[in-house]
């Protein structure tokens, strides 16, 4: 009896062995069809395997892309959906590529249409197959990552892209495919509402970004400062940087001599707008003047010289120096 159940045993474990050894031949040979390939790409992504995905990827695919966010972390994150409901349909194949030189096999390619469902819409995409030649023995995909079309007119922001940091390489970015939550990480002076990005779908997805409301306020902050500081000149011409009239009609002497004063009665209300820079990423210009009275005089306790109510008027650039926001008035 016991000779017998261990006869059972060594047929189980030659059983189980044979099969490893066949799907190995089968993988090492090539004979897995174009489908199972795709269906095998999806179900990893499914399992939210990165590693599973990209070895079913000709690995000159992503070459010169950037492949930051092709990782676990990415397909593990709540902020990531893969695609679901797959169905596969065998299209035409396209025509095979004759043998390269040193090349002793021909490569063949299929082509497969993938349907099915992301972020409760319905999907579709075509993934090309490729194999022998330069491809190797099995099938691989020729096309399985695709972009991630999110636009932002914030050009030094980092993204947050299911969970991960990106921060823009120059490169073209390459995801899996899936469904992402993107949103702007934190920045001194702007916001945006998460957004959701299919990617390989098209149009892109903006991310509309908007002025925090506390940058605004140290924007404003910082212009009253500016112009408190340009009333408070006793020169009879203000400094550089103030925009208030210049004093023509006086002679030499009376210069010489003169001292102003001047009151801001009321104070310039002010656009900010977003400029696309890196450099300068915000701009403000003077949407309604303001008004400014302005008294000079030769000696504290003679009659005005002039004594007039002018234009105040302001402009310049917006910048974050180490990590501050810093309101540079223009000239």
């Amino acid at each position: 009896m016991l000779r017998g159940r261990r006869g059972r045993r060594y047929l189980a474990a030659a059983s189980i062995l044979l099969l490893v050894v066949v799907t190995a031949i089968v993988l090492l040979t090539g004979r897995q069809s174009p489908e199972t390939v795709v269906r095998d790409f999806y179900a990893a992504l499914a399992a939210r395997d990165a590693g599973a995905a990209r070895m079913l990827v000709f690995s000159d695919v992503t070459v010169d892309k950037d492949v930051a966010l092709l990782t676990d972390a990415i397909l593990r994150s709540p902020g990531y959906t893969p695609p679901s409901r797959i169905r596969l349909t065998r299209l035409p194949a396209p025509r095979p590529h004759f043998p390269r030189e040193g090349e002793e096999k021909e490569e063949e390619e299929a082509l497969v249409r993938v349907d099915g469902e992301l972020a409760g819409r319905a999907w579709q995409r075509e993934v090309r197959l490729g194999r022998g030649g330069s491809y190797g023995d099995r099938w691989v995909m020729l096309g399985g990552p695709v972009g991630l079309g999110v636009t932002s007119s914030i050009r030094d922001g980092v993204l947050i892209v299911a969970g991960t940091p990106y921060r823009r390489s120059g490169r073209d970015l390459v995801v899996f495919p899936g469904a992402y939550q993107v949103a702007l990480a934190e920045h001194p002076l702007f916001e945006a509402d998460p957004v959701t990005a299919l990617a390989g779908s098209s149009p892109e997805v903006q991310l509309t970004t908007r002025v925090r409301a506390d940058a605004r306020l140290e924007i404003d902050r910082q212009i009253r400062v500016h112009l408190d500081a340009c009333a408070a000149s006793r020169e009879v011409n203000a400094p550089g940087r103030c925009r208030l009239a210049d004093v023509m009609t006086l002679t030499l002497a009376q210069l010489r001599a003169a001292r102003a004063s001047r009151r801001i009665t009321r104070y310039p209300t002010v656009l900010v707008e977003e400029t696309g820079g890196i450099e300068h990423p915000l701009g403000f210009r003077t949407e309604m003047p303001g008004e400014i009275e302005v008294v000079i005089r030769t000696s504290p306790t003679g009659a005005p010289l002039i004594n007039r109510t002018e234009t105040l008027e302001v402009s310049g650039t917006v910048d974050v120096v180490g990590g501050a926001v810093v309101v540079n008035p223009a000239f």
